[in-house]
């Protein structure tokens, strides 16, 4: 299960206000859920353990983007975040992206004493009386995250240009993660395999809508996630909107929808959507630019296709537009449908 695109585990003194201010913004510029800790924002004294709510927010996430910078290791809260951070990526394969501030990856791998991010680590040690299995437990998370592949800024002359590439690179690395389908479920891959022989989606020159019809409960969403999951790299941009019926019935629920589509696709790049028609706008002249993949769960009208796709109209060829939906009428506008009911059969 997964609440947060990513978690900031970062020292507050250092770069609360500046650098890390600035990367949380940008990372939700991008449409990126970013979780940052801001127990300590007013300078206050935190305890010494972790606290529930952060170690569940680390394991709820799928990547962890770590701030070293020349304290982070004179604090044994974020010591503490980094061993947790490390156990997920052990055990979960959670993603980690380190980023250097202001000190050498070598520092962080080695801690050596003539060193400040050494002799931070050294002040934590002598200040607190930390268990020797504990210092080396630390050692040896410190020297694995170091060589990860992350980001190094050191004097640099443009940090908000740093900002976009970490930016760049952490959505790349979000892109290989997939939508969660429950563990083997039953059925589902012979369903999708003969789905994605069937229509022939990776191949295609024209748009595809493909539909994907049945009674609540049959399975189409998560027939349409294991779809997306074995394609979606085969595209330029891709976006998966849950409970479309849901959302488009709550207020501004349109909007939200067209939004968080543009964001998806063009994933950089933050586009304020003022009304339904603006959003109708806007699409119809950028949806062009990419092959992309868009998957509408729970579709009941017309106009939420028409909406957020022109049916298809507004995409470029060889786009594919998955709809899954309960009601038979919508199928007139799909070029190739499956009936899961039928499929049971």
């Amino acid at each position: 299960r997964r609440m947060y695109d990513v978690f900031v585990s970062f020292r507050g003194k250092d770069t609360r206000p500046t650098f890390t201010s600035h990367l949380h913004t940008s990372l939700q510029n991008a449409g990126i859920t970013a979780y940052k800790d801001d127990d300590d924002v007013d300078g206050l004294q935190r305890g010494e353990r972790i606290s529930i709510a952060l170690l569940k927010a680390i394991g709820l996430s799928a990547c962890s983007v770590i701030v070293f910078s020349t304290h982070y290791s004179d604090s044994k809260w974020c010591l503490q975040e980094l061993e947790n951070i490390m156990v997920c990526h052990r055990t979960k394969g959670q993603v980690v992206y380190p980023i250097f501030y202001e000190v050498d990856p070598s520092d962080v791998r080695y801690q050596k004493k003539e060193t400040d991010f050494g002799k931070a680590f050294e002040s934590l040690i002598s200040r607190r009386s930390v268990e020797e299995d504990k210092v080396q437990s630390w050692r040896t998370d410190l020297r694995e995250v170091s060589s990860f592949s992350g980001t190094t800024v050191i004097n640099s002359r443009n940090e908000s240009e740093d900002i976009k590439r970490i930016v760049e690179h952490v959505t790349r690395l979000l892109d290989k993660t997939e939508l969660f389908v429950a563990a083997h479920p039953v059925g589902v891959e012979p369903r999708v395999q003969k789905l994605i022989e069937e229509s022939n989606i990776q191949k295609i020159k024209d748009v595809l809508i493909l539909g994907i019809k049945g009674m609540g409960g049959v399975g189409k969403t998560t027939i349409a996630k294991a779809i997306y999951n074995k394609i979606r790299r085969d595209f330029d941009g891709r976006s998966f909107l849950l409970n479309i019926r849901e959302t488009w019935q709550q207020d501004n629920g349109k909007v939200l929808l067209q939004q968080q589509l543009l964001e998806d696709i063009f994933i950089a790049t933050r586009i304020h959507i003022s009304n339904i028609d603006s959003g109708k706008q806007i699409l119809k002249e950028r949806l062009g630019a990419k092959r992309v993949l868009i998957v509408l769960d729970d579709v009941t009208d017309l106009d939420q296709l028409n909406a957020l796709c022109g049916s298809g109209e507004w995409c470029r060829p060889g786009s594919v537009v998955i709809i899954t939906t309960r009601h038979d009428d919508l199928l007139r506008v799909c070029k190739l449908t499956f009936n899961l009911e039928e499929m049971n059969g």
